[in-house]
């Protein structure tokens, strides 16, 4: 069991840093901040949110973001600095109609870069090393969290300013675990942008903006006993399983998790807060895993820019759970806790399960439920721009055929890339970080299902089907 356990490097668990310095400072905080009645979460959202907008806008200019040291070293200093500034205002309670707003400003922008910094890093990764490594920076960000609590007021102001900056020194080391040839480089990709997981991860942050009031009254949004369940389900599940394990039972879980949460709400007396509150984090979390692990594969695989997908998603996700929060204070300013308030959070609830509906179970055609055809499966490429693709997104393209067409899995399909791109076993086996053992069955079953014998058999397969897609595309 030991041999099959995955190997983490420590600075790709500093992820979970800025996560909890989220919990600590705006979202969900113990601490009796008061700026936060002046400037408190919905304006850190709404400068985070404005930030990570105009960096989607703008990644043409900034790309690579990781090559940038200079500007992502000051967004961890200014978050560093605006937390220093809410503990003084804790200790001169007359200093902070001064403090909050800036403070919440430039936190807000600041984190912005840290969570695009990541999200470009963790681009560079493989589909495997990307769930394992952010499940496992998720429940590392919950134990820091747990840490914290225990801290007294002066330490916890100093570990607060210095896990922006811890956060920060991890994902530059983590740029220089990345091989030369997989860093992030500017290039222009052909494929349509997926707009649909960007909706439909912004329909779960609504949702989850319904229940947050409730949740973070309880416990906090990046510790919760929810988020500890979706994060070990998936890390678990990968350790022991490997390749039996398919991330988009997060997706079948997620979303009658995610009901569940709403439904609950006007059953207090029988179910009661906690449970609901488990669901919507559970939800929340287990999809929002499934959607970064697809963004990154996307990026990685097709060459996106990681600071225009994780831009215009955590953007838009944020927009729509801000929209959830004054929804639900709405509807209680509006109705109080009455029938009419059920009546209304009830129809609140169909719309969202219809919307859900619409997304995820679209037609039986589309892969695991994804309505993005375009996205590596759709050898036509119809709506794509006349600009020739690159190399690898032909080679990527190619794949994605053959497994339609020979019913391979999608972490086969992973290695069939690996292997037509002329690396060996040994190689498949350590860009994949999986043990020898498991690359070697791997590519028994592609040759079994191709029906192939050699390497130069399973070549000629690749080089007929991309042959068939070059014609289909200029015609």
């Amino acid at each position: 069991m030991k041999a099959q356990l995955p190997k983490i490097p420590l600075v790709f668990l500093g992820l979970g840093l800025y996560r909890a310095w989220i919990e600590v400072a705006y979202v969900g905080t113990w601490v009796p901040f008061p700026t936060l009645p002046l400037a408190g979460q919905n304006l850190f959202d709404a400068a985070m949110v404005l930030a990570l907008l105009a960096c989607a806008l703008l990644h043409r200019a900034i790309d690579p973001l990781f090559r940038k040291r200079k500007l992502l070293w000051l967004s961890a200093v200014a978050v560093a600095t605006g937390s220093l500034a809410n503990f003084i205002a804790l200790g001169a309670p007359e200093l902070a109609p001064r403090i909050a707003v800036p403070s919440a400003v430039i936190c807000g922008v600041g984190i912005a870069f840290l969570i695009l910094a990541w999200s470009e890093l963790y681009a560079c990764l493989s589909p495997y090393q990307v769930a394992v490594y952010y499940a496992a920076s998720i429940l590392f960000g919950a134990a820091v969290i747990l840490i914290c609590r225990g801290f007294i007021m002066p330490y916890l102001s100093i570990v607060s300013a210095l896990l922006p900056l811890a956060s920060m020194a991890c994902v530059l080391s983590g740029f220089k675990q990345v091989p030369p040839d997989h860093l992030p480089v500017r290039k222009k990709t052909t494929a349509p942008l997926p707009w649909m997981p960007i909706a439909l991860m912004s329909l779960y942050a609504f949702a989850y903006g319904l229940r947050e009031n409730e949740l973070t009254a309880v416990m906090g949004p990046m510790s919760s006993f929810g988020v500890v369940a979706a994060s070990s389900i998936v890390l678990v599940g990968i350790t022991c399983f490997r390749d039996r394990f398919d991330l988009d039972v997060m997706q079948r879980v997620a979303l009658p998790a995610m009901v569940c949460s709403l439904v609950f709400v006007s059953a207090y007396n029988y179910v009661g807060a906690v449970f609901a509150n488990l669901c919507a984090s559970f939800s929340y979390t287990a999809f929002s895993i499934l959607i970064f692990c697809l963004l990154c594969n996307i990026s990685r695989r097709f060459g996106f820019s990681a600071i225009l997908l994780f831009g215009l998603e955590r953007g838009i996700r944020a927009i729509f759970s801000l929209l959830g929060r004054l929804v639900d204070n709405a509807i209680i300013a509006w109705c109080g806790h009455s029938i009419l308030s059920d009546l209304v959070m009830a129809i609140t609830i169909a719309a969202l399960i219809v919307a859900f509906a619409l997304i995820l179970w679209r037609g039986p055609n589309q892969r695991a439920g994804w309505p993005m055809p375009s996205i590596g499966e759709n050898p036509s490429r119809e709506g794509v721009t006349d600009n020739e693709p690159s190399a690898e997104e032909e080679l990527a393209l190619t794949c994605s055929i053959i497994r339609r067409r020979y019913d391979l899995t999608p972490r086969e399909e992973d290695v069939l890339l690996l292997l037509v791109q002329g690396k060996n076993i040994s190689e498949v086996a350590e860009t994949l970080v999986i043990a020898k053992g498991t690359a070697k069955v791997h590519v028994r079953h592609i040759y079994e299902k191709l029906g192939v014998h050699s390497r130069n058999e399973l070549k000629a397969i690749a080089d007929s089907a991309k042959s068939k897609q070059n014609v289909g595309h200029h015609r």
